[in-house]
């Protein structure tokens, strides 16, 4: 055999031939098979005959050869030469000179990392084997238990500012994220290779997050059924550091656990943190999370996420020939699959608007414009001034670079296309179809209408105070604790205002603040007013003491903190004018005595308001 021709296509020398074989990996999923390339993650499920032909071949048998045990195979005549063709138009047997399989190449399919090839398949059984398994189960039986029957656990945005300085608290949580993301991936990786399963690494995106990702493509040469390890390893991980998070938080509120309070905010930063990722894990089935996986392995599909996208841009407006010559390529478990998996494409591309709008706009803006006066107003030389630009160049850094890897996987995408012509076609228009579209033009009205609601509260909130002072004037507060103190306007502003802020009391009830909170919790340090004036204003009480209170009272102060602990901030503070002090948002209480009961009364009736 010289060389492979058909009318339509252009020929395929032997050498080609036999150099694409090598590369190609041939595995039975139930009644198919499927043939792939890992290193360009090209996989197409095929009848038992194209499977014969193509192991046939690479065993050395001729064409003819071949040709013969693949009809006998299939009980009729099979046309060889048209099937090696469609798989050499698919990119099956690129070589590699192709700029999507060059190692390191932009478009690759990511890296090997030799330390973790280098784990003995032994020692990777260990962490996956029955006993593994059931300590993660206990994990995550721990995670649901504790969440259910101990609400003050339950995680709060201000949580992520553990540290009396936002900044820090910031390049902190950028560091224990991108090790726990790492970790994460490495823990799909051991999975694989506990299996025999070779991976790669790469960075990804999912929606607008830059991400880690672990290639496990070559799991398709094993049964269904031994893949839900690898693809379920992840969680494994993130949940087991979330039970080992809620388990100290709740050790060291029950006063069972005697470690330093920071490794408690710490650890409220870690819980805020896992329960984002869950989420993202569990409901981000259109970004290609890990449930993803799992749900496309258990519904017998092996590119259910790119049929689903073709397909409902097909019922939306229109795909090219040459998308709807990639959708006819797909198998049709995946494509029947997809006619109702688009629901939750849409539910998740509303999800990720949710987050972006209520987590991520707020959280991106309100730090730039927090530290932009620190980039520009203060002297290269400080310590402050790098700290700012290094939190700058991350968060807009990381925005920066998905288009980038967008565009990488859309070039990596279109040359793994079937070549066809380039005209538009409509497609036919049905019930189903009409279904489709309203059900998009729904979804986007409430996420436009969303998404412009939060951006607006966010940029138009008002710090003005006289109406909330106007209502407290006309309101009898008799009844409570403390004294009313009359309520600042309260801007947010920057490290370089704070010098120049001036409060209605001692300490601070209200006024000008941070754009950061501190996590509620007890410091040992003292804190910066502004930012626990914010913490004011998100409904916390504030239990301040001179440096030189007795530890017996700082301990019963302590154990107070830890009886409210999701609502009170508790730090020495030198500036008192008494033993020990109580705010609130536009309320004050103080001490030259511990009083147990009235700070009791005080933090119960006034947090949360």
């Amino acid at each position: 055999m010289s060389e492979l021709e058909t009318p339509s296509t252009p020929s395929m020398d032997e050498s080609e031939l036999r150099r694409g074989l090598e590369r190609l990996i041939v595995a039975q999923d139930g009644d198919e098979y499927i043939i792939g390339r890992a290193d360009r993650d090209l996989y197409v499920a095929v009848p038992e005959p194209g499977a014969v032909l193509v192991e046939a071949l690479r065993d050395g048998a001729s064409l003819g050869e071949a040709t013969d045990l693949a009809s006998k195979a299939a009980g009729e005549d099979v046309d060889a030469v048209d099937f090696l063709t469609g798989l050499r138009d698919a990119g099956m047997f690129a070589g590699d000179d192709d700029p999507d399989v060059s190692p390191g190449s932009e478009v690759g399919r990511g890296v090997r990392i030799g330390w973790i090839d280098r784990v003995p398949q032994r020692a990777a059984r260990m962490l996956f084997g029955r006993v593994a398994w059931s300590l993660y189960g206990l994990a995550t039986l721990t995670v649901i238990a504790l969440w259910m029957v101990r609400p003050d656990l339950w995680p709060i945005f201000d949580d992520l500012w553990f540290l009396d300085d936002p900044i820090w608290s910031m390049l902190a949580m950028f560091v224990v994220s991108v090790v726990l993301a790492g970790v994460h991936e490495v823990w799909h990786w051991l999975a694989g290779r506990a299996l025999g399963v070779p991976a790669r690494f790469r960075m990804s995106k999912r929606g607008v997050a830059l991400v880690f990702e672990s290639d496990l493509s070559q799991l398709v040469t094993l049964p269904r059924r031994a893949r839900y390890s690898p693809m379920l390893a992840g969680i494994a991980f993130d949940l087991s550091v979330l039970a080992l998070a809620f388990g100290t938080r709740l050790a060291f509120r029950e006063e069972l656990l005697n470690v330093p309070p920071l490794i408690d905010r710490f650890a409220g930063a870690l819980v805020f943190r896992q329960v984002l990722v869950l989420a993202w894990q569990f409901f981000g089935v259109a970004f290609r999370s890990d449930s993803y996986a799992i749900l496309a392995n258990a519904l017998g599909c092996h590119n259910l996420y790119r049929a689903t996208a073709l397909t409902l841009k097909d019922r939306v407006w229109r795909l090219s020939d040459v998308e709807a010559a990639e959708l006819a390529a797909i198998g049709p478990r995946d494509r029947k699959v997809a006619g109702w998996f688009w629901l939750g494409y849409l539910a998740g591309g509303f999800l990720m608007l949710v987050v972006m709008v209520r987590y991520i706009v707020p959280l991106t803006f309100g730090m730039i414009a927090f530290l932009t006066p620190n980039i520009t107003g203060l002297a290269t030389e400080t310590v402050a001034f790098w700290q700012s630009l290094a939190v700058v160049v991350l968060l807009v850094g990381q925005f920066a670079v998905v288009p980038l890897i967008g565009a990488r996987e859309r070039r990596h995408r279109r040359r793994n296309r079937p070549a066809t012509a380039g005209r538009t076609a409509r497609p036919v228009v049905g019930w189903h179809v009409w279904v489709t579209r309203v059900s998009v033009a729904v979804v986007a009205i409430l996420a436009a209408n969303y998404g412009i609601e939060g951006v607006l509260k966010f940029v138009e909130a008002s710090p003005d105070a006289s109406a909330e002072n106007a209502a407290a004037a006309a309101h009898d507060d008799s009844c409570l604790p403390g004294d009313r103190v009359d309520i600042l306007d309260y801007p947010h502003i920057s490290q370089q205002d704070a010098a120049t802020v001036e409060y209605n009391s001692n300490p601070a009830t209200s006024g000008a603040h941070y754009g950061m909170a501190v996590a509620p919790g007890i410091y040992r340090s003292t804190l910066e007013e502004p930012q626990l004036v914010h913490s004011l204003e998100h409904g916390r009480v504030a239990i301040q003491y001179l440096p030189d209170t007795p530890s017996d009272i700082v301990g019963e102060l302590e154990s107070i903190a830890k009886q409210y602990a999701p609502h009170v901030v508790m730090a020495p503070n030198p500036r008192l004018d008494t033993q020990i002090a109580l705010t609130a948002w536009g309320r004050i209480e103080t001490f030259d005595d511990f009083d147990e009961e009235r700070i009791s009364r005080f933090v119960g009736l006034l947090h949360s308001r």
